[in-house]
């Protein structure tokens, strides 16, 4: 038998199958893994400290029962209890420890998991941060990069590890990519904890804008700004409606289609004002029941930790995970507690929340959002939305919001000529001709902010460089105008075929020129 008490918590056979564990089974295997052999009664206080010493020394005989019929002989001894000869985890090493599991009701597992968590964090950092110096040492800066990378992710508020991220950047001769990781440096810093970058980032970054841009060479990795435009081009009309709606307090729901643009424009949002949560469903979650309002409730932890500490949270949790492991939540219960959650995070700073990607949502989570924008008690609490419009489902649900009478819409149109021009401009690369190039993509691909990135990014891998007259739409932006193709009606797709034939001798205005 081999336990995954690393992330997912899975015990598998020595035939391959696995069985999922129960979060009280996670932590009671994890416990005796690390800390070896322990008394019965010690570990029954431990996992259920709420209620009287001999019912949980029962309860712990019970799951003892549940756990060897459904997987095996995991447990063995009898006053103390450890791992039964022959099981093997993957603690040894692993950076993690069941995830992100916690256990507010059971306050000294609670503390024994973030301590554990700590410790390996702390060892990971150790062995990441000599590593990087090694590499950097001897120059391999490239090999640097990532391990420096992975460095920032496990402390995203060190200010060391945003400073070493932007120098390999600017080492390596990609002034972008610096400029965008002190972008991401200063943010996080905002977002979190409510600062300004310190003076040695700040000398570092007038370093870095005192460097010439980065000449790229085909056959090198993309420049960062083609992989993450630095600026947001093209949207000062949209991002005044959203100020606008924003000082009136009103419901606001960007939509577009796809790659036209409208998570960046809430990010922004999101930068611009204090207390902003993006939250963005993902494909997948329309299947399970209460999904996204699950990484909801998680984000609001992350964000702020002493929430963890509200009991609507630990109620959640437990709905979630607990005794109806397995099934789907109750979702008439569900609001309440959300509620519940969301005032207490008001009161530590919340200011609004954003739900991006609505189209992906489940349609329990979507059910109790709807029933949060008229919950009493947060009307004090602004609400966006973000959603593409292709589909059926997306056009019902953004038709839904549109209709309150507190809602504002802000649709995001294709870039303009003017602004496909300024957004090539703002990459900073090599180009022959930077208007030439600008009106080549208009002609040929229009104004979707994606679309326009993948065919730049096409180009630069196949031709080293940007040329007017080497310009195509790539697999990927082909495919996705398809399917945009095979939604039209008729009379729609036979004026698509004419342009297709004309050419530039089509003109979608009228009268024509």
């Amino acid at each position: 038998m081999r336990l995954e008490l690393a992330d997912l918590a899975l015990a598998t056979r020595a035939d391959g199958s696995s069985s999922a564990l129960a979060p009280r089974d996670a932590a009671l295997l994890a416990w005796l893994a690390l800390e070896g052999p322990t008394p019965r009664a010690q570990l029954a206080e431990l996992l259920w400290p709420d209620i009287e010493p001999t019912a949980a020394r029962n309860t712990l005989r019970q799951r003892l029962f549940h756990l060897k019929r459904r997987c095996g002989e995991l447990v063995a001894g009898a006053a103390a209890l450890r791992l039964a000869d022959g099981v093997q985890h993957d603690l040894a090493d692993a950076e993690g420890l069941l995830g992100e599991l916690r256990f507010p009701d059971a306050p000294g597992l609670d503390a024994w998991l973030g301590t554990q968590r700590e410790r390996r964090v702390d060892a990971t950092r150790r062995a990441l941060e000599r590593q990087a110096r090694a590499l950097e040492d001897a120059g391999e800066l490239a090999a640097a990069l990532p391990v420096a990378q992975a460095l920032l992710r496990l402390d995203r508020l060190s200010e060391a590890a945003h400073r070493h991220v932007m120098r390999l950047h600017y080492l390596r001769g990609d002034r972008a990519a610096a400029l965008l990781a002190f972008d991401d440096c200063e943010r996080t810093l905002k977002d979190e904890v409510g600062t300004r970058p310190s003076g040695d980032t700040l000398a570092l970054l007038r370093t870095i804008e005192q460097a010439l841009p980065h000449a790229w060479l085909k056959g090198q990795a993309l420049p960062a700004s083609a992989l993450r435009p630095p600026q947001l081009v093209g949207r000062a009309a949209e991002l005044a409606e959203l100020a606008q709606a924003w000082a009136a307090g009103r419901l606001f729901v960007v939509t577009g289609q796809p790659g036209a643009g409208k998570s960046r424009l809430l990010d922004t949002l999101a930068e611009t004002q204090p207390g902003v949560l993006v939250l963005r469903a993902r494909p997948g979650d329309d299947k399970v029941p209460l999904a996204t309002l699950d990484r909801l409730v998680h984000r609001l932890s992350e964000r702020w930790p002493t929430l963890g500490a509200v009991p609507a949270y630990a109620r959640f949790v437990t709905q979630m995970s607990g005794p109806r492991e397995g099934q789907a939540p109750a979702v008439q219960s569900v609001a309440p507690m959300l509620a519940e959650l969301l005032r207490a995070a008001r009161l530590q700073g919340l200011v609004a929340l954003v739900l991006d990607d609505l189209q992906f949502a489940d349609d329990a989570s979507v059910d109790s959002w709807q029933e949060l924008l008229v919950w009493p008690a947060l009307t004090d609490l602004r609400f966006g939305f973000g959603s593409r419009v292709d589909g059926d489902t997306a056009a019902a649900r953004i038709t839904s919001l549109s209709r309150r009478s507190d809602a504002q819409s802000v649709p995001l149109q294709p870039l303009s000529a003017a602004a496909v021009l300024n957004f090539v401009e703002s990459l900073a690369l090599p180009l022959i001709d930077v208007q030439a190039v600008a009106a080549a993509l208009v002609r040929r691909i229009g104004g979707n902010p994606l679309h326009l990135l993948e065919t730049i990014r096409h180009a630069l891998e196949k031709h080293g460089q940007l040329r007017a007259d080497a310009l195509e739409a790539p697999a990927r932006v082909t495919e996705l105008l398809e399917q945009r193709l095979v939604a039209l009606p008729s009379d729609g797709l036979l004026v698509v075929r004419i342009a297709a034939v004309a050419g530039d001798d089509f003109t979608p205005s009228w009268p024509p020129r």
